[in-house]
């Protein structure tokens, strides 16, 4: 009797131990992080040799800023390809140095190469130093301090205004005269909105203000082509703003695997050689697999280009088992603390025989999230090779649908999350737009080439007739390129009776339509004459976004399939399959009862947000190791009279890094105080 009551009682232990460990589950995301967060602790003796390799050829371009260099890094999918990234960022940060941090993601059409690196470039000049400036408010302020310490080596007075500006362009010849105008106005700002503009302006935005605010061309009159110039230029006199404050910038390319398309690894191409030849300072680095690199890239890069890499790439590692052991005592330890040791010993007690050396990073803390909800097995099957897609049994069918499920949402709180990080992007929209009509099987659409407004163009079956449709994707925060835009679609509708057209809006940052009387007039018109409007507020741009961040993870080959055929990753079948069958949302639904107001996401003032993170403070010192779900905090909040949304309180817990963790997960994210 007494055996049988320690068993239970042993029993009963570990049962309480697991629901600890699920409820904050440290392993639920094994998806690599934004750099630019705090989160999932990192394990510095993985792949020790290949950082420091990068380390020495990051000394060594700031020591030769001319030199032209470039970096490659292979490993397989899940190696910590993209937690590397973060390694590199810690260093920069910790060493303070004059050098500026870029995390590019994979290039969406090969029309717009130039904007998509403008964008990518300055989103992450938005992001924070350790000192708290921006990166982009650092390279202003050292403009300043250069010029001041150029004159007193010269022996010169330091001028102020006009004259320093001409002084600055004659030192730096080339450069765009507005971009110098802007970086100099944002240095001197004051005011927080006029650099939010003038930012907004630096990665290729298109607002009604600019021109007047500015002083700049009006985007919305030029051509593609004219803006794909533009933004090289921009890049180019970035590159002369770097020569002449001496500071080196690195900018790592994610996600390569996902360009599929010949035109796009070309265009790549074409753009490595303008970072490496044309740009003083930037040490471009890219990360792949060595199968992408090998049979996609290398067949069709330029010999140069080409030549640059495959003279010094380095080659990620798999775990020891040690490694393995050390990566889950980690994250135990980061979310438990004193606690920490009984919780590892139940993991490891639950992965004798699981983990093994090889495994890779991912793998690892797949597999120990499994066992925290009693999905491992007693072993690993072996992987079934890429392009062997087996559904296997119902139960397989049913875990790719959980799998990729799980993902999406882990997506979706990523974009809530990271509002910096996903600024309206038409390449993106489209993308999703595009995945989400393929999945349908009632559209045959392709990219429209003659209209900068229009998106896609071709035909549907749409309640039960098949007639010509068109999709008109807006992300201008300007009047006339949104009445341009609904313009398309009524002369559509005109000349297509009972034709089907969508006009689809990123409404994030834009103006209110009660300003803009004309456009809500085209509006209100567009939809009398049937069309479909998809104007997409907070809650509904996640999604969008989210389907694209999804679609690029899956094609890079970032979710791994822990199936009955064996473990593998997922595929485009797996993809098809889960946005036939299991994709929660309709992307072409219409609300035209509650999108005619004010379209601007939520805004607290100084004092609210000061009350706000007092009350997120209090509401976590009162939960174990200062952690608790988000969609639990977000209800105390509720409680205590504080009106937000769930986008709402994971960007502010994002923007406050200094004060909490925000940990992403697709079952919800977990919000920890500092």
């Amino acid at each position: 009797m007494t055996w049988l009551t320690e068993a239970q009682t042993s029993q009963e232990r570990s049962e309480a131990i697991r629901r600890q460990l699920l409820e904050r589950n440290p392993f639920a995301s094994s998806a690599a992080p934004n750099p630019w967060d705090n989160t999932s602790p990192d394990l510095d003796i993985l792949n020790r040799d290949v950082f420091d390799r990068i380390d020495q050829m990051m000394r060594d371009k700031r020591r030769a800023p001319e030199s032209p260099m470039a970096g490659l890094v292979l490993g397989e999918a899940g190696s910590g390809k993209t937690h590397m990234l973060k390694r590199l960022l810690k260093t920069i940060r910790e060493r303070d140095q004059a050098a500026l941090f870029v995390t590019v993601r994979a290039f969406l059409d090969p029309e717009s190469a130039m904007r998509h690196l403008l964008r990518e470039v300055f989103v992450n000049l938005n992001q924070r130093r350790r000192d708290g400036r921006t990166q982009l408010h650092f390279l202003a302020d050292h403009l300043l301090e250069c010029y001041r310490e150029r004159c007193a080596e010269e022996r010169r007075e330091p001028r102020e205004g006009s004259s320093r500006y001409k002084a600055l362009r004659r030192a730096m010849l080339g450069i765009d005269e507005d971009f110098l105008r802007a970086v100099l106005l944002y240095a001197e700002a004051g005011d927080e909105d006029l650099r939010d503009d003038i930012s907004s302006w630096l990665m290729g935005e298109s607002d009604e203000t600019h021109p007047e605010l500015l002083g700049v061309k009006d985007r919305d009159a030029m051509s593609p082509e004219a803006l794909e110039s533009e933004a090289r230029e921009l890049l180019l006199s970035l590159g002369h703003l770097l020569r002449y404050c001496r500071v080196s910038m690195v900018v790592c390319f994610d996600q390569l695997d996902c360009m599929e398309k010949k035109e796009l690894v070309n265009t790549w191409g074409s753009v490595i050689h303008t970072l490496v030849n044309d740009m003083y300072g930037v040490l471009p680095l890219a990360f792949l697999r060595a199968d992408t690199w090998n049979h996609r890239f290398v067949p069709l890069l330029d010999d140069s280009v080409r030549q640059r890499f495959g003279t010094d790439f380095s080659s990620m590692q798999n775990c020891t088992l040690e490694q393995a052991r050390k990566l889950i005592r980690n994250r135990v330890d980061a979310f438990f603390g004193d606690t920490s040791e009984e919780m590892y010993r139940w993991l490891m007690d639950r992965l004798k025989g699981v983990l093994r050396t090889d495994l890779s990073p991912r793998t690892v803390i797949d597999l120990a999230s499994r066992a925290i909800s009693q999905k491992v097995s007693p072993e690993i099957r072996s992987e079934t090779p890429a392009g062997k897609t087996a559904f296997g049994t119902e139960g397989d069918a049913q875990e790719v649908l959980d799998a990729l499920g799980h993902a999406y949402h882990e997506e979706r709180e990523r974009v809530m999350a990271e509002r910096g990080m996903w600024p309206p992007n038409r390449d993106m929209l489209i993308l999703a737009l595009e995945t989400w009509l393929e999945s349908r099987g009632t559209f045959e659409v392709e990219r429209a080439k003659e209209d900068k407004y229009t998106a896609l163009l071709g035909h549907c079956e749409w309640e039960g007739v098949r007639k010509a449709c068109r999709f008109i994707v807006s992300v201008a925060k300007n009047v006339k390129a949104v009445g341009a835009a609904l313009d398309r679609g009524l002369n559509f509708l005109e000349e297509n009776a009972g034709g089907f057209c969508c006009f689809a809006a990123d409404l994030e940052e834009m103006s209110d339509l009660k300003r803009w009387p004309t456009a809500r007039r085209k509006l209100s018109d567009f939809r009398a004459r049937k069309g479909q409007a998809i104007l997409l507020d907070e809650e509904r741009r996640v999604g969008w976004y989210a389907l694209a961040a999804l679609r690029n993870k899956l094609y890079n080959g970032d979710i791994s399939l822990y199936l009955g055929s064996g473990l593998r990753p997922a595929e485009k079948a797996d993809f098809i399959r889960f946005m036939r069958e299991g994709f929660p949302e309709d992307l072409l639904r219409d609300d035209p009862d509650d999108k005619e107001e004010d379209l601007r996401s939520e805004s607290l003032s100084s004092v609210d947000e000061a009350g706000l993170g007092e009350a997120i403070f209090s509401a976590l010192n009162g939960s174990p190791m200062k952690i608790m779900k988000a969609e639990l905090l977000l209800e105390i909040l509720h409680r205590s009279g504080f009106s937000l949304s769930y986008a709402g309180l994971l960007a502010f817990v994002n923007r406050e890094k200094g004060r909490f963790t925000l940990y992403p997960a697709g079952d919800g994210s977990l919000v920890q105080a500092a």
